[in-house]
C-alpha cells in the first residue's frame, strides 16, 4: 500500500510539473483580412512563446514563410477573384501546444445584368412576375415608381439554373385606368437593372341603379351606366324602346357616363327584363327592369324541377322551397310549353299547375321523367306530345279539351318502366301506346294499364310487343291487363270501341 500511494503521488508531481512548464502562446496581429476583387496582401506579425508553423492551403494565397521565430512576419498575398462568388479559407499557426487561427477572403466582383423581358404585361387579374437576372449580388432592394409599391409585391429569391430568379406577385387591379410602374432592382456599388409592369384597367360597366321596378302603367324611365368598354347595342324585349342614349366625357376614374331613357309599355301582369351589357361575349353588367303586378296572378306548382324550369322560360317567379309562384306576363301569354330535360338539370317528376297558364294549347315533353302529369284546368290545351317519358304512371286531363293521348315510340323509345299506366279525361276519345321497340324486352315493366277515366273513348292501341328470342313464338309482351269499365267492356265487345292489342294482353272491367 505504501508503494502504491508513493507511485500515485510522485505521477500526481510529475503532471503538475509538466503543466507549470506548458507556457505555450501565440498571437496575431490581426486575425482575418478581406481583399477586395482585385486581390491584395497582408503582413501579419507572429508573437509566440516559441518558434511556429502553419498550416493550410488555397490555391488564391501565397504566403512569404510557413514558419518562424517570435516576432517575424508572413505576408498572406491574395490572387484577383475572377469567379464571381466570395471565397473564404482558414490557416493554422502553431506553437509548441498553442494554436491561432486566421481567416482570408476574398470578395468578388458583382456584377447584375437583366435576362428576362425589360417590360412584362398583365390583365387586370394579375399574376405571378419573374425576373431572371445574371447576378451575384448577395441581396437587393427596390424602388417602384407611381404607386406600384401598392400592388407589386416581392415574394421570392432563389437560384434557378444558374440565374438568380425573383418572383413578384402582381395584385388584381382594382381600378378603371390602365396602371404601369418601373421597378428598379438595386445591388451594391450602384448597380441596378429597370423592370416595366403593365396592367390592364379593370373592364367595368357599373350603375348604381341595378334594379329597376315599377307599377303596371306605361312609363319612360331614365338611368345611367358608368362605363370603359365598348359594348354591344342593347337588347331589349318588344315592350320597351330606347328612347334617348346619351354619351358623356370620360371622368378622372375613367369610366364615361352613359344616360338612357327607355318606354315601358303597359302590362297586364307581372313581367321582367335583363338588359345586359356585352363585350366580346362577355356580360359587364345585368340590370333587371320589372313591372310589378300590384294583385299578382299565382299558380301552385309542387315540382321544384318544374319550377325551375318555369322560371327559366320567364313564366314565372318562385322563391326557393315555396310551391306558390307568381305568373309572369310570359306565362300568361305562351301557348307551347317545350320542356327538353338535360343531363345536369333538375328533375321533374310531377308536372301540375299549368292551368294558371290560360293560353297554354300545347305540351310537349322529351326525355322528362316525369311519373304524374296533371293537365287538369288547361281548358285551352288541344296537344299533347310525349318523347321517352318512360317513367310516366299517371296522366290526368281533366277539364282539358284534349281528345287524343299519344306515346311516342321509336326504334329506341316508347317503352315504360313504370309499373302500371292510368290515363284520364273527359273528352279523350282515342289511346294510343302501340309500340314495338325491342329495347322493350330489357326495360319494358309496366304490366296494367288503366283507361276508365276516359268515358268518351272509341278507339284503343295498346299493342306493345317486341322481338323475344327466349320466348317460344319469338314474341313477348309485358302487357298483362287493360282496365276499363263495365260500359267500355260493353262498347268494346259492340264494335264501338275499337282496340289494337297483344293476344297476350288481356281486357278486364274494373
Amino acid at each position: 500500500m505504501i508503494m502504491a500511494v508513493s507511485a500515485l503521488f510522485l505521477s500526481s508531481c510529475r503532471e503538475a510539473v509538466e503543466l507549470e512548464q506548458d507556457n505555450s502562446s501565440i498571437t496575431l496581429s490581426q486575425d482575418s483580412y478581406i481583399a477586395g476583387p482585385k486581390g491584395g496582401s497582408i503582413d501579419v506579425v507572429v508573437t509566440s512563446s516559441e518558434d511556429w508553423r502553419i498550416t493550410g492551403k488555397s490555391d488564391w494565397i501565397t504566403l512569404s514563410a510557413e514558419s518562424g521565430k517570435n516576432g517575424d512576419k508572413i505576408t498572406f498575398t491574395v490572387a484577383e477573384n475572377t469567379d464571381g462568388v466570395a471565397k473564404e479559407t482558414i490557416y493554422k499557426l502553431f506553437a509548441g501546444s498553442a494554436v491561432k487561427e486566421f481567416k482570408l477572403t476574398s470578395q468578388p466582383n458583382l456584377f447584375m445584368t437583366l435576362a428576362s423581358e425589360p417590360e412584362v404585361d398583365f390583365d387586370a387579374a394579375g399574376g405571378v412576375l419573374r425576373v431572371s437576372l445574371d447576378s451575384n449580388m448577395p441581396d437587393y432592394t427596390f424602388e417602384f415608381t407611381e404607386s406600384g409599391a401598392d400592388w407589386i409585391v416581392f415574394s421570392d429569391k432563389k437560384q434557378v439554373f444558374g440565374k438568380e430568379m425573383l418572383t413578384f406577385n402582381v395584385n388584381p387591379s382594382d381600378i378603371y385606368l390602365d396602371r404601369t410602374s418601373s421597378i428598379t432592382i438595386k445591388g451594391v456599388n450602384d448597380m441596378s437593372v429597370n423592370v416595366v409592369v403593365n396592367q390592364e384597367r379593370l373592364f367595368a360597366v357599373i350603375t348604381e341603379q341595378p334594379r329597376l321596378e315599377y307599377n303596371l302603367d306605361a312609363r319612360d324611365v331614365t338611368f345611367t351606366v358608368k362605363t370603359n368598354v365598348e359594348y354591344d347595342a342593347l337588347t331589349l324585349p318588344e315592350w320597351m324602346t330606347i328612347q334617348s342614349e346619351k354619351k358623356g366625357e370620360m371622368g378622372a376614374d375613367g369610366l364615361t357616363p352613359v344616360e338612357y331613357t327607355i318606354h315601358m309599355d303597359e302590362s297586364l301582369a307581372t313581367r321582367m327584363a335583363n338588359l345586359d351589357f356585352i363585350c366580346e361575349g362577355k356580360t359587364y353588367l345585368s340590370m333587371l327592369l320589372k313591372q310589378q303586378n300590384p294583385n299578382p296572378i299565382w299558380a301552385e306548382i309542387s315540382d321544384a324541377g318544374l319550377r325551375t324550369e318555369l322560371m327559366k322560360q320567364g313564366w314565372i317567379i318562385a322563391e326557393e322551397g315555396m310551391t306558390k309562384c307568381e305568373v309572369l306576363m310570359p306565362g300568361l301569354e305562351s301557348e307551347t310549353l317545350y320542356i327538353e330535360a338535360g343531363w345536369y338539370d333538375d328533375p321533374i317528376n310531377m308536372i301540375d299547375g299549368l292551368s294558371a297558364f290560360p293560353n297554354l294549347k300545347t305540351v310537349h315533353l322529351y326525355n322528362v321523367a316525369v311519373k304524374t302529369l296533371d293537365l287538369s284546368g288547361c281548358k285551352s290545351l288541344t296537344k299533347l306530345q310525349l318523347d321517352n317519358t318512360d317513367r310516366l304512371s299517371v296522366v290526368n286531363c281533366a277539364d282539358t279539351p284534349l281528345t287524343e293521348f299519344v306515346l311516342t315510340a321509336g326504334d329506341y323509345s316508347g317503352y315504360l318502366i313504370s309499373e302500371s299506366l292510368s290515363v284520364s279525361g273527359p273528352n279523350i276519345e282515342k289511346i294510343n301506346v302501340n309500340c314495338s321497340s325491342w329495347y322493350m324486352s330489357y326495360y319494358e315493366t309496366c304490366a296494367t294499364m288503366d283507361f276508365t277515366g276516359c268515358p268518351k273513348l272509341t278507339e284503343i292501341k295498346a299493342k306493345r310487343e317486341y322481338q323475344d328470342y327466349w320466348s317460344d313464338t319469338g314474341i313477348g309482351c309485358k302487357l298483362k291487363t287493360i282496365y276499363v269499365t263495365a260500359d267500355q267492356k260493353a262498347a268494346i265487345d259492340a264494335g264501338t270501341i275499337t282496340v289494337e292489342k297483344s293476344d297476350m294482353t288481356n281486357i278486364e272491367v274494373k
